[in-house]
């Protein structure tokens, strides 16, 4: 989903406030919440879900290598 241009997972939905709250993880795990007229999907484009996923990837590679 987006927020704001950021590509997020959804990770949660508050339903204890109106309107509900969509709460999401970006690919640096910084947290966006919103009411769900701030979020769209992207399914439909590939583009923006394969640099999520790049993203994501170097994130836990690079996490990986300071620990290693």
């Amino acid at each position: 989903m987006y927020n704001n241009t950021v590509v997020c997972i959804i990770s949660d939905i508050k339903r204890d406030v109106s309107p509900h709250v969509i709460v999401g993880t970006d690919s640096n795990c910084n947290i966006h919440e919103g009411t769900p007229d701030k979020w769209k999907s992207i399914m439909g484009y590939s583009g923006q879900l394969k640099s999520f996923g790049d993203k994501l990837l170097e994130n836990i590679i690079s996490s990986r290598e300071i620990k290693g």
